[in-house]
C-alpha cells in the first residue's frame, strides 16, 4: 500500500518536473530567438516596428486586416528608404531597389510562395520558386499568351462586355435616356471577368452576369486572395493551415471551385472543350527545349491561377479607374473626347492602331494603377547568392528583400503630389514630374523575369472594357450620398488612414474593396 502511494506520488512529481523543465526550455528558447533577432541578426541595425523584428505574424495580422500596404508606407515615411518588416526581411521604396531586386539573377522567390502551392505539391507560374522550372513553365505559357494568340481571344470577350453594358443600364428605358440606379461596378466587373476567363480558358460559359448560380466563384476568389496574402507574409502560418479553421466555408467553396475546374480539365482531356482555348493550347503545347508536355496536375494548377489572377486583376483595374474618373470631371471629359474621336462607331472598338493612338487612355490607366496598385503587397525575393548589394547595402544569402509597390508609387521623389490623381504626369504635362523617372518607378505588373506573363492580355481587356463603357455610356457618382462615399469613406480620411480622393482598398495579393457605386445612362 505504502509502495503504491509513493509510486503514484513520484509519478506526479516526475510529470510536474518534466512539465516545468519543458516550460523553462521553451522560455529560454523563445528568449534566445528574440534576443538574436533584436540584437545579433544581420538585419538588427535596420529600423522597423519592434513586433515585426520579432515575428512574421505581425505582418500576417495586418494583412488579414488589409492595411499592411498602408502600414508599410507609414514605416517608410517614418524610417526612410529601408525598413525591416519581419525578422528576415527588408523592404525598400526606391526605383533603384526595384530594378536591382527584380532584375537580379541572384535572387529567387521567397520560400513563403511554397505556402500557397496545391495540396499535392504542384506549383503554378505565380508560386514556383525554382528559376529553371519557372523558365520552362513560362515557355509553355507564352505559347498561349503571345500577342498573336491574345488577339484571337478578343472576340470571345466581346459578348461579355456587351452584357456588362446592359447590366450597367439595367431596368432603364432606352427611349427616355434616364440614369440607372447605383451599380456596384467592382462586383459587376468581377462577374464579367470570370465569365471572360471561363470562355477564354475553357470555352465554357459560367454566366455570372446573367445567373446567380455560379456567383459564389467571385466570393471564393476574394477569400482565397485574403488567405493566400497572409500565407505569403508568414510561412509558419501557411504550414499550420489555420485558414481552414478560421474560415471553414473556404474548404466548401474551394471544393466547389476545384470541382468546377476539374470538370473542365477532364472535359478537355476527353475532347469536350473547344479548340483554340487557352487550356487546349496548353494541353497540346510542347516545350521547345525539352520536348516535355504539361502534366494534368500542372494544367490544373495553371487553370486555377488563370481563373483567379486572370479575372481579379483586370476587374480591379476597371473598378479603380472608373472610381477616379467619376471624381475628376476634366480627366473624364478629356478621355471621353479621345475615345469618341478614335472610335466614331462604338461597334468598331477593338485592339489595334486606333486603340494604341489613345495615349490619354493609357495615361489614365497607369495613373489609376499608381494611385491604387492592383497588387500592393511586397513581392519577396530570397537572396540566392553569397550576397547582393541593394542601394549600397550588402544583403547576405537566405535573407528576403523586396519593394512595396504602394510605397514606391507614393514616393514623392518620383511622383510629386503623389496623392493627386493626374494622368498628365505620364505625358510630360506635370511640371514637377519627369515621365522617364516616373516610368522607372512604375511596377504595377512587376518587372524582370517574374513579371506578369499575361500583362499584354490584361491591358487589352482593360482598354477594351473602359473604351466601350465610356463610348456607349455616360457615367456619374451615385446620387445617394451614402453609396457615393463607398470606397471614399470621409472618416477614414479624417483619421488619416487614407488620403483624400484615394480609392480605399485592402491589400490581399490583389486589391480588394467595396464599390464604387456609379450611375450610368446610354449616350444619345
Amino acid at each position: 500500500m505504502v509502495v503504491s502511494v509513493l509510486s503514484a506520488y513520484t509519478s506526479r512529481v516526475d510529470l510536474t518536473l518534466c512539465g516545468s523543465l519543458l516550460l523553462a526550455i521553451s522560455i529560454v528558447y523563445v528568449a534566445g530567438v528574440c534576443t538574436y533577432r533584436l540584437l545579433w541578426h544581420p538585419f538588427a541595425r535596420y529600423p522597423g516596428p519592434w513586433q515585426a523584428r520579432l515575428t512574421t505574424w505581425y505582418a500576417a495580422y495586418h494583412t488579414f486586416i488589409g492595411d499592411w500596404h498602408l502600414m508599410v508606407r507609414h514605416y517608410h515615411d517614418h524610417h526612410g528608404h529601408v525598413v525591416r518588416l519581419s525578422p528576415n526581411r527588408l523592404s525598400f521604396d526606391t526605383n533603384t531597389a526595384v530594378n536591382t531586386i527584380y532584375r537580379s539573377r541572384d535572387v529567387k522567390k521567397s520560400i513563403a510562395y511554397s505556402g500557397i502551392r496545391a495540396q499535392d505539391g504542384t506549383y503554378h507560374t505565380f508560386n514556383m520558386i525554382d528559376k529553371k522550372l519557372h523558365a520552362k513553365r513560362n515557355r509553355f505559357m507564352r505559347q498561349a499568351m503571345n500577342n498573336a494568340r491574345v488577339k484571337t481571344y478578343e472576340q470571345a470577350w466581346r459578348v461579355h462586355i456587351d452584357q456588362l453594358i446592359e447590366g450597367l443600364v439595367l431596368n432603364t428605358d432606352p427611349s427616355s435616356n434616364t440614369w440607372s440606379t447605383a451599380k456596384n461596378v467592382g462586383l459587376l466587373a468581377d462577374y464579367m471577368m470570370i465569365d471572360i476567363m471561363g470562355s477564354m480558358v475553357f470555352g465554357r460559359e459560367f454566366n455570372l452576369q446573367t445567373s446567380p448560380e455560379n456567383r459564389y466563384m467571385a466570393t471564393v476568389l476574394k477569400k482565397l486572395g485574403l488567405w493566400n496574402s497572409i500565407k505569403l507574409q508568414s510561412y509558419s502560418f501557411a504550414s499550420m493551415h489555420l485558414d481552414k479553421l478560421a474560415y471553414p466555408l473556404r474548404v466548401w467553396y474551394g471544393y466547389r471551385v476545384r470541382n468546377q475546374v476539374k470538370r473542365n480539365v477532364d472535359d478537355r482531356a476527353s475532347e469536350k472543350v473547344a479548340k483554340g482555348t487557352i487550356f487546349s493550347i496548353l494541353l497540346d503545347a510542347v516545350d521547345p527545349e525539352s520536348g516535355d508536355q504539361l502534366t494534368v496536375a500542372e494544367l490544373w494548377a495553371e487553370a486555377k491561377l488563370l481563373m483567379f489572377a486572370g479575372s481579379d486583376q483586370p476587374s480591379s483595374s476597371i473598378a479603380i479607374t472608373l472610381f477616379y474618373l467619376s471624381r475628376h470631371d476634366a480627366v473624364y471629359a478629356r478621355l471621353v473626347s479621345e475615345i469618341m474621336e478614335a472610335f466614331p462607331d462604338p461597334s468598331e472598338i477593338c485592339s489595334g492602331p486606333q486603340m494604341d493612338s489613345c495615349q490619354y487612355l493609357d495615361a489614365v490607366i497607369k495613373e489609376s494603377f499608381r494611385m491604387t496598385p492592383t497588387s500592393s503587397a511586397v513581392p519577396w525575393r530570397e537572396v540566392d547568392a553569397d550576397s547582393i548589394v541593394v542601394d549600397g547595402l550588402v544583403i547576405p544569402r537566405g535573407c528576403d528583400v523586396g519593394a512595396s509597390f504602394y510605397a514606391v508609387h507614393h514616393n514623392e521623389s518620383y511622383f510629386p503630389d503623389s496623392y493627386s490623381f493626374d494622368p498628365g504626369r505620364w505625358l510630360g504635362e506635370h511640371a514637377k514630374t519627369d515621365p522617364e523617372v516616373a516610368q522607372s518607378a512604375w511596377c504595377s505588373f512587376g518587372i524582370g523575369e517574374r513579371h506578369c506573363v499575361a500583362k499584354t492580355m490584361a491591358m487589352m481587356q482593360i482598354k477594351n472594357v473602359l473604351a466601350t463603357v465610356l463610348r456607349r455610356l455616360e457615367m456619374r457618382r451615385a446620387s445617394d450620398p451614402e453609396l457615393a462615399q463607398v470606397g471614399a469613406n470621409p472618416k477614414l480620411v479624417q483619421d488619416r488612414v487614407f488620403s483624400e480622393g484615394e480609392f480605399q482598398s485592402r491589400d490581399h495579393v490583389t486589391a480588394q474593396f467595396e464599390g464604387p457605386y456609379l450611375e450610368f445612362r446610354r449616350r444619345v
